[in-house]
């Protein structure tokens, strides 16, 4: 869950919530500037369920007893963080190959500052005697499985070379980054304040060679990323909260409107 504290108010969104926003803008990725992700299906099928190892976690809400309160995904154990997203990993895999392993380098990046192009994930209460181990092994174990995955995917006497499918590969987990991290954004921004924040750099194009920095700037229920990555001038997305709360509305926009 994600928990964002506001105004006295605790608003609450699920993890497949803001994964369905990250989906959207992989299915809207692309234009004369910015080469759109391919095999499209796959990737926005990766992006619209990375975190779908918290569907359980969520639908449970699971408590916070110190502040009384759903608990925030940062502020849980690291043996629940790889149990769950290795779960959710299993689950996109088994239903397309190529989107459960950019999901599997997803959830490896996360502990491990994203692999190099942006911070990483930061748990709570890191704990740098016994974390590390654990961490480890959860790495290894899902770099196996992406051996495997790519094994499935190349078979043993590909057509193609492989450093093109790698190249892709990667620079299909790069964007997945940047639309995580834009939704995120979106996700605890409060709409009415003036606000905005690094996405990290993203290829130009699947070949990766070329890279932009984003920036994401917002203010009065408007956003806009610059330099602007998607095929229309204007994106309206919504956010579902948990409860009576009225979902979040945002207009991303090419031209900044204030």
């Amino acid at each position: 869950m994600i928990v964002v504290e506001r105004g006295g108010h605790v608003l609450l969104i699920k993890q497949l919530d803001h994964a369905a926003l990250a989906g959207r803008f992989a299915g809207e990725w692309g234009n004369e500037r910015f080469e759109a992700p391919t095999p499209r299906g796959s990737v926005v099928l990766a992006a619209s369920r990375h975190d779908e190892g918290w569907r359980e976690w969520d639908d449970e809400r699971r408590e916070d007893p110190e502040r009384e309160r759903s608990l925030h995904f940062l502020d849980v154990d690291i043996n629940d963080y790889v149990e769950l997203y290795a779960r959710g990993i299993d689950r996109i895999a088994g239903l397309d190959v190529y989107a459960g392993l950019l999901v599997s380098m997803h959830g490896t990046g996360n502990v491990c500052g994203r692999w190099g192009i942006q911070p990483g994930i930061r748990l709570s209460h890191y704990d740098e005697v016994t974390w590390p181990a654990v961490i480890r092994r959860y790495v290894l174990e899902q770099e196996a499985l992406q051996a495997r995955l790519k094994l499935d995917l190349l078979g043993l006497s590909p057509e193609d070379r492989r450093s093109v499918f790698e190249r892709r590969l990667w620079a299909n987990y790069e964007l997945l980054q940047a639309w995580d991290r834009l939704s995120l954004f979106l996700c605890r921004a409060d709409p009415r304040e003036p606000a905005g924040a690094d996405l990290g750099v993203v290829p130009v194009s699947l070949e990766g060679c070329e890279v932009e920095a984003l920036k994401v700037r917002s203010r009065s229920g408007k956003a806009t990323v610059s330099p602007w990555p998607f095929r229309t001038a204007r994106i309206d997305v919504e956010v579902a909260l948990q409860g009576p709360e009225a979902p979040l509305r945002w207009m991303l926009t090419e031209e900044e409107a204030w």
